[in-house]
């Protein structure tokens, strides 16, 4: 944690050799020397082996895996339903919903990125649950969401490209059929696991927090909204709170009783309740004072021709003119569909790997089609010979009388 601290704030003004070293990579840095110091006290004998920081077993357990694994689909067998099993589940997912939306709202806002449309959002969400099919068929036993971590990492390092992101979920991909890696990983010391979430999760809870700075907080109404939420958040569902020290399922123990325990279980969703219940019945504040008008220049946005929406949230490649965005999940939030692209081509994103790696399936067809809409345009456009004949008359009576007005 110290480290972390020490090279994301102090030293990421300093360079090596030319190279922001500290500014990019604090998280890497402090991960490499703690482990290396882990390691050398554990081998000049401070720490036993029955310590929680000790290394002792790691070469035992990278010994003993295998060099490589290829998961594969049902290699645990077959799936099975089973409704005591599916309906707990679902409230799970309720509940890993509504904290990934709340998270893509934070990674906007730390990205500097244009907030998502509702349309946006629905993609996102499906797109964990396409997700969490997979994680089903490989048989990984835990679902797909949004890693609330990352945010803070990107808050640390400074580093929000789309890019980096793929070429590091394409990185684990690669990793992932090399079990010695993995176990590598799993044997990384829990203290310095504990110190870097410190300071991640700092970085995630201060995010979340500017998602206010549109709220008018000299407001006494809205002042107690915020605290009696976040407070009675972590009153009912904290760490400390009634549903971590009860025994059983407060709410019995039928289907509904579980999914009611997974929605309450969640600090989150528990300040969304108490926050929305109150800001929306209670008076005493205005729609400026309550930040909501800034909001409706999200729900307004105009996807297809705005430039920085096309750049963030467009899909990658050919995707966007297959597909035309998903416009048809911006209708069933607004009522209506966006407007399409003013010269009729739905442009791919900017800045993601499709992009840096085959400029030639996104930007380069993408100017070739505007190109050629464009010349159709002026061909459909051109005069006849009679109105050419009666344009060139008209012309030469125009500068006949501002020859005589210039006399």
């Amino acid at each position: 944690m110290g480290l972390t601290v020490l090279f994301s704030l102090y030293l990421s003004r300093f360079k090596v050799f030319g190279f922001p070293l500290f500014d990019l990579f604090p998280i890497l840095l402090a991960i490499v020397l703690t482990w290396s110091l882990a390691g050398i006290l554990t081998a000049a004998g401070v720490w036993e082996g029955d310590s929680l920081c000790s290394t002792s077993r790691t070469r035992e357990y990278i010994l003993s895996a295998s060099w490589f694994f290829i998961p594969y689909p049902f290699q645990f067998g077959a799936p099975v339903f089973r409704g005591y099993a599916i309906v707990p589940m679902i409230g799970s997912m309720l509940a890993a919903m509504i904290e990934s939306v709340g998270d893509y709202y934070s990674c906007a806002n730390i990205s500097g990125a244009p907030p998502p449309t509702s349309g946006i959002i629905a993609r996102g969400l499906a797109a964990e649950g396409i997700g969490v099919v997979f994680s089903g068929l490989w048989g990984t036993g835990s679902g797909t969401a949004s890693y609330s971590e990352n945010i803070g990492a990107i808050g640390i390092t400074g580093v929000g490209s789309r890019a980096v992101i793929q070429c590091g979920a394409l990185t684990m991909m690669i990793v992932s059929v090399i079990s010695k890696f993995g176990v590598l990983l799993a044997t990384m010391p829990h203290p310095m696991v504990s110190g870097l979430y410190c300071v991640v999760f700092g970085i995630i809870v201060a995010v979340g927090l500017s998602n206010l700075q549109h709220v008018n907080l000299n407001n006494q109404r809205n002042i107690f909204v915020l605290g009696f939420a976040i407070f009675n958040a972590f009153s009912i569902a904290g760490p400390g709170g009634y549903f971590a020290t009860v025994e059983g399922n407060p709410f019995g123990n039928t289907n509904g009783a579980a999914i009611a325990l997974s929605i309450f279980s969640s600090p989150m969703i528990v300040a969304f309740i108490i926050s929305l219940t109150l800001d929306t019945t209670a008076g005493g504040a205005t729609p400026e004072e309550r930040g909501l008008t800034i909001w409706e220049v999200a729900s307004a946005a105009d996807v297809n021709n705005d430039p920085e929406y096309i750049q963030v949230y467009s899909l990658p490649l050919f995707f966007s003119r297959m597909t035309h965005n998903c416009a048809y999940l911006e209708y069933m939030s607004r009522g209506k569909m966006p407007p399409p692209p003013e010269n009729g081509v739905y442009q791919a994103s900017r800045g993601d790997l499709g992009d840096l790696c085959c400029p030639c399936l996104s930007r380069d067809e993408t100017n070739r089609e505007s190109t050629d809409q464009e010349r159709a345009e002026e061909e459909g456009t051109r005069d006849s010979p009679t109105e050419n004949k009666m344009h060139r008359e008209e012309s030469s009576e125009s500068e006949l009388a501002a020859g005589d007005n210039s006399c």
